[in-house]
């Protein structure tokens, strides 16, 4: 719980280099243009964010994954914007403090993330990176 959203963003966004290697490389040996290259390994970087934040939303859903998380990794990105929010810092760490989420509290965390508008900053990261990925490609 001592990551905050921006250090959690700054680890994925250099896991997403992975994505924007292979699509630069596929550019290159497709014979693509510098210009090409760029755009591709630009759009890949996005492209890998947008699906590095899927898979959290997807652990916040999945409670052997949350629990997984919770254990041996950070916490998914919707729940780092939550626990900035002090009035539902609290009741979130009460259910993560428990040692095993069980489904009823996953739903519980989920609920209080929803309605916190914490999840909303995940769909505006989305559609943020969309928007940005799509102008990569649709410009070269």
């Amino acid at each position: 719980t001592d990551v905050k959203p921006e250090e959690y963003l700054h680890v994925v966004r250099k896991k997403a280099a992975d994505i924007e290697v292979s699509m630069r490389i596929g550019a290159m040996l497709g014979g693509g243009s510098r210009e090409q290259i760029n755009a591709l390994g630009e759009y890949g970087k996005l492209l890998g964010l947008i699906v590095l934040l899927r898979n959290d939303l997807e652990d916040m859903l999945d409670v052997n994954m949350l629990n997984s998380r919770i254990k041996n990794e950070a916490l998914p990105l919707p729940i780092l914007y939550a626990l900035k929010n002090k009035g539902k810092k609290e009741s979130i760490l009460a259910i993560l403090k428990k040692g095993e989420v069980k489904r009823k509290e996953a739903r519980r965390l989920f609920t209080l993330i929803s309605k916190s508008g914490d999840l909303d900053k995940l769909w505006e990261l989305f559609n943020d990176l969309k928007a940005e990925a799509k102008e990569k490609i649709n410009n070269k």
